[in-house]
């Protein structure tokens, strides 16, 4: 089967990308493999070599493909795992995630379903079985001030996060929302084809937010889907001050300049 230049021979992709994350990587694609989920999928590992032993679950496991990569970058990555999937459905996973029972099944049936949703979220929650707020609202100016410290430490219920997380909804139910985190991100092959992949220039975050944001704007649905769980062993790689907050910052002000300030000075004319 041949769709948009495609070659689609099955119902679900998995795209993980991986570096330095190896303690994890293996919980997560042992709960993939032991999924009964009744389709035909593949995973598609992309890997920075870095000594920590990803390499060998492409021995393990023969559903599995492995793409080294020497560079990188949260969005140019995740495109590569793209380019060599084959399901009609791209499932993008973090890799310090671990699927529940179920869950792949349910995604796919929820897309199934609802073909005018282009991307979904499922559920996802910590360790302890708290909920972590996956589906969210697309940022503003305060929610950025709040969501940060000092002021999320000193007013971390503050009504401008609530509504960012979406946090007052019934997340038993399904959501229409403005964008799903990337740590579990069902992607319609389908829209690919009519608004692209991955910007590849967001280097670690926003690239998520980019795609639902040009997903909606084309005329798509963007969904959280909560019969699908997902544990996520939440790594905060971008909090407090670092090199990786700072590129997370400047993902946020590409993303900030991309789909706001360029646009309305190119309406402008």
């Amino acid at each position: 089967m041949h769709f948009g230049g495609w070659r689609i021979i099955l119902d679900l992709s998995i795209v993980i990308i991986n570096y330095r994350m190896g303690h994890h990587l293996g919980p997560c694609l042992q709960s993939i493999f032991a999924c009964d989920i009744s389709i035909s999928f593949e995973v598609v590992l992309v890997n920075k070599p870095s000594g920590d032993g990803a390499e060998e679950f492409a021995l393990k496991y023969d559903k599995l493909t492995l793409v080294p990569y020497d560079k990188f970058g949260i969005g140019i990555m995740r495109n590569v795992g793209i380019r060599n999937s084959k399901g009609r459905y791209i499932l993008i996973l973090d890799s310090d995630t671990e699927v529940k029972p179920g869950a792949l099944r349910e995604l796919v049936k929820f897309m199934d379903a609802h073909p005018h949703v282009g991307i979904a979220g499922g559920k996802t929650i910590h360790p302890d079985g708290t909920l972590e707020y996956s589906c969210k609202r697309f940022y503003t100016p305060l929610t950025v001030l709040f969501r940060r410290p000092p002021l999320g430490v000193w007013f971390p219920n503050n009504p401008w996060n609530r509504r960012h997380l979406m946090m007052d909804e019934d997340h038993s139910q399904s959501l229409e929302c403005d964008w799903v985190a990337g740590a579990c991100f069902m992607i319609r092959r389908e829209i690919l084809d009519r608004i692209g992949l991955f910007d590849d220039s967001f280097y670690f975050g926003f690239e998520d937010v980019d795609l639902c944001f040009r997903a909606k704007k084309a005329g798509w649905s963007v969904q959280y889907a909560p019969q699908a769980v997902i544990v996520h062993h939440v790594q905060r790689k971008s909090m407090g001050f670092n090199r990786l907050s700072w590129e997370h910052l400047k993902s946020g002000l590409r993303f900030w300049w991309k789909n706001y300030v360029r646009k309305s000075k190119s309406q402008g004319r």
